[in-house]
């Protein structure tokens, strides 16, 4: 083989993002050009490698996506004669992982038929020079030290950002959440108004009924700006899981958690690993807590998976079945003629049974009447049931003082001491799980709280949903969207028989309501359902049973 004919391709990687605003890239495509000049070679410009923001300390140029990862599988597919030469400035551009990683992944690239060239030293690296054990010895020299360099470097900035931490400081972490913004790193956060608006609209429909999809869909048609960083930004517009990923984003209270985001533990989730260090008041507060808890019930309250049309027609979506077969009924919208749509029991539809339809017209009205009226008239026991999670909320919120205070006790000791005494140290860490278990409790606790509205259901309410149940406004839709959520609050099942009876099973509401329904021919009055439910009997074919 000639010189002329030998392949030479380059690889160039930096690390940081940042770099690319320098030399590194010039400089690296300049050298490997003229280390080919003086030798004879020919550089294939067409396959120049690059990894360019891109880690070896993580290893993330040899995984999935990662160009060294490209040229091995090039490799491995024979796509490279052997005696191809790769280029680079040197061997830490490979990699700068631990010894016993690195120097297979060398190795490895040796096996494959390629030989590496690094422009800095000017060594040329074959199987046949590796199998020396001198310069072996060389190669995991050179390896270990790009390894520790980057080790000394990964701990400086761990040791820093901890030290920052612990001291409260947040100068120096640079990212916040998008909806905020500062001129240096010593200014404090500031709302950037317009997209805090986005937010808070976000979490008001939400907190009616609307999932991050119908959220994402409103917001791209009436442009609301993006409340994001654009480094996570995927295009212009609102995709579909934003708005659920905002929804859970207690940075809108102003509370911010420390989290590991190396390579490794942004490889197991996007987000990092929590250190559950979580500090109130580190950005500005953005969102009122009694809205932030209204979005969280309604979050909670929703059933997955839930259909719903695109206009909420259905205001009884994912809580209504068949009262013959048990099967979910399916709302039929029409926006001419007497019924108005139809309730259609899903195995009907499919030819499964003969169950009856039932029109909405007559349906709807009595029962949503009904419905609010009964729990209305119940409401001294939601809000007993209410007084009860205070209670427990108050008993949750003063035990997490108490741990707390017992935790600095604990830390004050092991500094006075000096050390970590094993007895100390469990203490710690049995308070600490004490901390987060209290947490997440008074978190529930506040989302059941704000389930319990005064004025979840009234005499009027019921008139003022039906008045608007065909309309195709944005006004009546959001209205039909708050009903269907204060329904999902209240009631856990409804099973029906179209114009015969309902049974209504609520949440905080001990047994069944039976509702009559009005027959769809005037002048007759047969409702066997209705009439066995109130002489206290059971009726076949189907014997209800708690969904509980």
């Amino acid at each position: 083989m000639t010189i002329a004919s030998v392949l030479v391709i380059s690889y160039i990687r930096f690390s940081t993002p940042r770099q690319a605003l320098g030399d590194s890239l010039r400089r690296q495509f300049d050298a490997t050009r003229a280390w080919c000049d003086r030798h004879g070679y020919t550089l294939n410009e067409s396959l120049s490698f690059r990894d360019l923001g891109v880690s070896a300390f993580s290893g993330a140029n040899v995984s999935a996506g990662g160009a060294l990862a490209a040229i091995i599988k090039l490799a491995e597919s024979g796509k490279f004669p052997p005696g191809s030469i790769l280029v680079l400035e040197a061997l830490d551009r490979l990699t700068r992982q631990a010894l016993p990683i690195a120097i297979p992944l060398l190795l490895r690239i040796l096996e494959l038929g390629l030989e590496v060239v690094t422009l800095h030293d000017e060594k040329h690296w074959t199987q046949a020079r590796i199998a020396n054990p001198t310069d072996f010895v060389m190669a995991v020299l050179l390896l270990g030290q790009g390894h520790g360099e980057s080790e000394r470097k990964s701990g400086r900035v761990r040791d820093s950002f901890a030290a920052q931490r612990d001291a409260g400081i947040s100068q120096g972490f640079g990212s916040a959440p998008g909806w905020l913004k500062r001129t240096d790193k010593r200014s404090p956060w500031e709302p950037i108004p317009e997209l805090v608006d986005s937010v808070v609209k976000a979490f008001e429909m939400c907190a009616v009924g609307f999932g991050s999809p119908a959220i994402a869909k409103k917001a791209n048609a009436e442009g609301w700006p993006l409340p994001v960083r654009k480094t996570k930004q995927t295009g212009e517009t609102w995709h579909s899981r934003l708005p659920g990923r905002l929804l859970r984003d207690t940075a809108v209270l102003g509370h911010h958690e420390h989290r590991i985001r190396n390579y490794e533990e942004q490889a197991k989730h996007w987000t990092g690993k929590s250190t559950g260090d979580v500090i109130e008041d580190y950005y500005p507060r953005i969102l009122s807590e009694e809205l932030w808890y209204r979005a969280q019930a309604a979050i909670e309250t929703r059933t997955k998976p839930r259909r719903r049309d695109d206009h909420f027609y259905n205001i009884w979506s994912g809580l209504i079945c068949c009262g013959r077969c048990g099967a979910t009924l399916q709302r039929k919208v029409e926006h001419r003629g007497y019924s108005r749509g139809q309730l259609l029991c899903s195995n009907s539809m499919s030819g499964a049974t003969d169950c009856p339809p039932a029109s909405v017209r007559l349906t709807d009205p009595t029962l949503l009447r009904e419905i609010t009226l009964y729990s209305a008239s119940m409401l001294g026991i939601q809000e007993e049931a209410g007084k009860e999670i205070s209670t427990r909320l108050e008993a949750a919120q003063f035990k997490l003082k108490t741990v707390e205070a017992a935790s600095e006790r604990v830390a004050a000791v092991i500094v006075d001491v000096g050390e970590s005494l094993p007895a100390l140290t469990r203490q710690a860490v049995d308070l600490g799980k004490q901390r987060t278990e209290l947490l997440s409790s008074i978190e529930l606790l506040k989302s059941e709280i704000a389930s319990f509205e005064p004025d979840l259901f009234d005499d009027a309410y019921a008139m003022s949903v039906l008045a608007v149940l065909f309309d195709k406004t944005e006004e009546a839709k959001a209205i039909r969207a708050d009903c269907n959520q204060r329904l999902h609050r209240a009631v856990k099942k409804i099973w029906l028989w179209p114009y015969d009876m309902a049974l209504v099973e609520y949440r905080e509401i001990p047994g069944f309501h039976g509702i009559g329904l009005p027959h769809r021919k005037p002048g007759k009055t047969e409702h066997p359902y209705f009439d066995a439910w109130t002489a206290g009997k059971l009726f076949p074919p189907l014997v209800i049973q708690s969904s509980s």
